[in-house]
Parts: structure tokens; C-alpha cells; sequence
């Protein structure tokens, strides 16, 4: 983190996009020593997803993750994310939060045609095997 930070701050850009909580943590970082602009990309539950790998404090990691990412979150200067769930989630904590999906958003003939399909699918996130 400590070379991320050094070598963010040498590109001394106006704005810092972030797009995981690490690398968010950093760039809260920069606005608070540089004053630079942060925007935060989430595109996951970061809350579940970390805590898949603390087994038996699933809970109690999830807990802390999601404060931690709430705490991070209220110092953007703007979020993007990827669902209404996690628009909403955000916009709790910070008024500037943007939808831009990473998903076609289907509509007319094509969506009724997927619709009749018997093999149509989509997948929203990532597959993990073997983590549980």
C-alpha cells in the first residue's frame, strides 16, 4: 500500500480512481494529504466476498468490512457502481452516486426473445470455486 500511495502521488493527477477497497484506502489518502478528487468504483460486495475467506468469522469479518468500506465511502467525492442494490447502499452514506451497469440492460424484441429461451442466463459478479 505504501508503494501504491508513493507512486499515485508522484503521478500527482487531479483525480484518483479506485476501484476495491485497498486501493480506495489509498486514494482517501491522497485527498486528505494532496486534496485531490477520489471516485470510487465498486462493482462487488466487497462485505461478502472478503469475508468468504475468514471461515467460521464469516460474520464478524463481513461486520468489520462493512464499516470499513461505509467509513471509505463517505469521503468520495463521487461513487460508481453497478446495481440498484448498491446504489442504495451507497447513497446512505454519500449523495453523489452514479448507476453505470456492466451488463446490457435488454430491451424490446430481444429481451421477450431471451425471455422465451430455455437456456438463457446471465451471471452478475464472479463464480468462485473452491473458497468456501
Amino acid at each position: 500500500m505504501r508503494d501504491m500511495y508513493k507512486i499515485a502521488a508522484e503521478i500527482n493527477a487531479d483525480v484518483y480512481h479506485a476501484h476495491e477497497p485497498d486501493s480506495f484506502q489509498v486514494a482517501v489518502k491522497l485527498k486528505k494529504n494532496l486534496n485531490k478528487k477520489i471516485i470510487y468504483d465498486s462493482h462487488e460486495y466487497y462485505p461478502e466476498a472478503f469475508a468468504e475467506h475468514f471461515k467460521g468469522l464469516y460474520d464478524v469479518a463481513k461486520k468489520f468490512i462493512y464499516i470499513y468500506e461505509k467509513n471509505l465511502a463517505k469521503k468520495a467525492d463521487y461513487i460508481v457502481t453497478v446495481n440498484d442494490i448498491l446504489v442504495d447502499k451507497f447513497k446512505k452514506w454519500n449523495k453523489n452516486v452514479e448507476l453505470i451497469t456492466n451488463y446490457p440492460v435488454l430491451e424490446g424484441n430481444l429481451k421477450r426473445l431471451l425471455a422465451k429461451s430455455l437456456y438463457s442466463s446471465m451471471l452478475e459478479g464472479s463464480l468462485r470455486i473452491g473458497v468456501f
